[in-house]
């Protein structure tokens, strides 16, 4: 019976520790003002990756303004990054032009080392050039005949868009992005404490200098974690308790 119990032991706690390994470093910053908000979910990945997830989740956009363009973030303890690819997230879709089969990469581009940044950020992700992008550098077909960071174009509007609402660039006059793009980047640190390295966010809206607007980091929540590590206590508990009996 013993033997049986200290099975049962190493398997609660090698199951815990599967579950609790399976969920990636990660930290959220979010915006909302008005008809404007969004959010910029920052996820380190196995391989020194970085993932960022940017979403629009304000109402309806109206004039070009509203349109979410950028995130700009200070990272310390990490060098200049490399852009590998911007695709379109689950469940969005572009508006008015091709969609690269999902790629973004030709309409988007990453910078580090910046000194004139919104908010004085070190870093960023843009569709708009903001004279501090030269082009477009994730990997990706250049989507629209129009020059990549040249304007507004693929920028990304709120899933609770009404596509016929708001001026011409708004309505078919530029290609658009309905919701969400991720973003994966490589060469962060493997052992980088990712929340303490993060900082400085600031979503762009527009392609005008001024329009950008400081992130607020999102209280983690009660999640997964926690409730597994209590629930794997309580079970270990149970089972070294001899409550649980598992007979021969």
């Amino acid at each position: 019976m013993l033997r049986r119990r200290k099975k049962w032991k190493f398997w609660i706690l090698g199951i815990s520790a599967l579950l609790l390994a399976s969920d990636a470093p990660a930290d959220t910053f979010s915006f909302v003002q008005g008809e404007l908000g969004a959010t910029a979910n920052f996820e380190l990945l196995s391989g020194g990756l970085l993932r960022v997830t940017l979403t629009n989740t304000g109402g309806d956009v109206l004039i070009p303004s509203q349109i979410l363009t950028g995130v700009f973030f200070d990272l310390a303890e990490a060098g200049p990054l490399t852009p590998v690819s911007a695709t379109l997230a689950h469940g969005s879709r572009v508006r008015f032009g091709p969609d690269g089969g999902g790629n973004l990469g030709g309409e988007w581009a990453y910078r580090s080392g910046l000194f004139d940044a919104p908010g004085g950020a070190g870093g960023g992700i843009s569709t708009v050039g903001l004279g501090l992008f030269g082009q477009a550098n994730f990997d990706g077909p250049d989507l629209n005949s129009h020059p990549a960071l040249g304007g507004d174009d693929y920028g990304i509007v709120s899933g609770a868009d009404d596509p016929l609402t708001g001026n011409r660039r708004l309505t078919g006059g530029w290609p658009l992005i309905g919701n969400s793009v991720v973003f994966t980047l490589s060469g962060l640190p493997q052992n980088i404490d990712l929340p303490a390295a993060l900082g400085n966010v600031r979503f762009q809206y527009g392609s005008a200098r001024g329009l950008d607007y400081a992130g607020t980091r999102a209280v983690p929540e009660s999640g997964s974690t926690g409730g597994l590590l209590v629930f794997a206590s309580a079970l270990y508990c149970f089972v070294r308790c001899g409550r649980l009996r598992v007979h021969r």
